[in-house]
């Protein structure tokens, strides 16, 4: 019996070292089969995420370089050395022409240790030949010890978000164009090839109506060929007059898919085949008042309408067109308005001049200039118009005139002027204030 006991109790140590054994094999298994699972989940987010993460070991070795990468790249994982990343995945600085320098690389920076945050990157490949900008965030990768292992760098795609940027400063530069009072052909010119950047193999017309009403002409066409904008220049617009006629007789927005069989284009279907036109779509630029002013027009190559970006930038174009061309004919207004009032001015033997008080600006004929001693160039204002009265005269007629102004009336002063190189001259001025201006004679 006694034996059996001890051989039982044996058995029994034996089953339960068995048995130890067993459950660590089964807890190794659980915890490589968790490990496995974890390593799965891992994989299929580094598969599936928009950014592009990379991580490379402290000698430059790529270790994981997940699909999002290879697209923003253009290919996978390559060994090579550091100073070999610009040149083979194509990395510039964001000039566009720089290579990024090797040893600045948020990659190169985070395997040394630094810290990397919003870096901005332009990328141009075979895969990409139009670039995509990237911007970057890197970090070091250190062991539980603090011992530096590698780097790892994720970029996310903003291409769309720099293009828009850049879109918008373009906008503003033709806007400064437009205040700058430069020429109306250099602003819609301008504007023209601000929105056939937007899109590849897109071009794009301005075409101005004539202040009769009835007919073109030509604004801008940087790229369309030189005979189209010669046969468009002065036709008339009608009811089936091609995309543009048609949308400023119409003042609403023409879209014709297909030129060859379209009616609208039955006059110039031969001309848009030569040119290579197979697309157009027209829209009518209006004043705020809802007065046509001419038409913005896409054109392409292929048969379609427009898409709604395609749209979008055709609400843009016309908008600043309109402001564009609306102010050059408010200028034109202006100097036609000055030209007559100097031809009276003339005929009358007076000089004449008016000034704008909340502005500070003065506008003054050409025989008022004469008499103030000032260039036909030189852009006039209050107080230089104020500094040419005599000094002694001077405090006396201010007073007049700011009564004047300030009651809405008329005033009258007998006074001198002292012109350049101390020359005097005795004039009679004669004024009243309106709401906005004060108009002043004098002989």
């Amino acid at each position: 019996m006694r034996e059996s006991r001890i051989q039982n109790e044996q058995l029994v140590k034996v089953i339960a070292a068995v048995a130890t054994q067993l459950g660590l094999v089964m807890e190794r298994k659980r915890a490589a089969e968790e490990l496995s699972r974890t390593n799965e989940i891992l994989q299929s987010i580094l598969s599936n995420m928009g950014d592009a993460v990379i991580v490379a070991d402290k000698g430059g070795n790529f270790l994981v370089f997940n699909p999002a990468a290879e697209r923003m790249f253009g290919k996978g994982a390559i060994q090579m050395p550091s100073t070999e990343w610009s040149h083979r995945y194509g990395l510039y600085l964001p000039d566009k022409v720089t290579p990024f320098p090797h040893d600045q690389l948020p990659m190169t920076r985070s395997i040394r240790g630094e810290e990397v945050d919003n870096i901005e990157m332009f990328v141009r490949h075979e895969r990409a030949p139009h670039g995509i900008w990237t911007r970057i965030t890197g970090r070091p990768l250190r062991g539980s010890n603090g011992e530096l292992l590698g780097g790892v760098i994720v970029c996310r795609d903003i291409t769309q978000i720099k293009e828009e940027e850049f879109f918008r400063a373009g906008q503003s530069r033709v806007l400064e164009m437009i205040a700058a009072e430069s020429p109306l052909v250099d602003v819609l010119t301008s504007l023209v090839l601000l929105m056939e950047g937007q899109a590849e193999g897109l071009r794009c017309s301005i075409l101005l109506l004539n202040r009769d009403g009835k007919h073109v002409r030509h604004g801008a066409a940087p790229n369309l060929p030189e005979a189209y904008v010669k046969a468009v220049n002065g036709a008339a617009i009608g009811p089936r007059n091609g995309s543009c006629g048609t949308a400023m007789y119409t003042r609403r927005p023409v879209v014709v898919t297909d030129v060859m069989t379209d009616p609208l284009w039955a006059d110039y279907r031969e001309l848009a085949q030569i040119c290579g036109l197979r697309a157009c779509w027209s829209t009518p630029i209006l004043s705020w008042q809802g007065d046509v002013l001419g038409s913005f027009a896409m054109y392409r190559q292929e048969t379609r309408g427009p898409g709604p970006e395609e749209t979008r930038l055709t609400e843009i174009a016309t908008h600043i067109a309109g402001i564009a061309i609306e102010r050059q004919r408010q200028q034109e207004i202006l100097r036609e308005r000055d030209a007559r009032i100097n031809l009276a001015a003339e005929s009358a033997d007076l000089a004449f001049w008016v000034l704008y008080p909340e502005q500070g600006t003065a506008w003054m004929s050409d025989k008022g200039r004469r008499i103030y001693g000032f260039d036909s160039n030189l852009p006039l204002t209050c107080e230089l118009i104020l500094s040419r009265i005599h000094p002694d005269e001077r405090a006396a007629v201010k007073a007049d005139y700011d009564r004047a102004c300030s009651l809405h009336g008329a005033f009258e002063s007998e006074h001198r002027l002292l012109l350049p190189y101390g020359k005097t001259r005795w004039v009679i001025m004669r004024g009243r204030c309106l709401q906005m201006s004060m108009e002043i004679f004098w002989k």
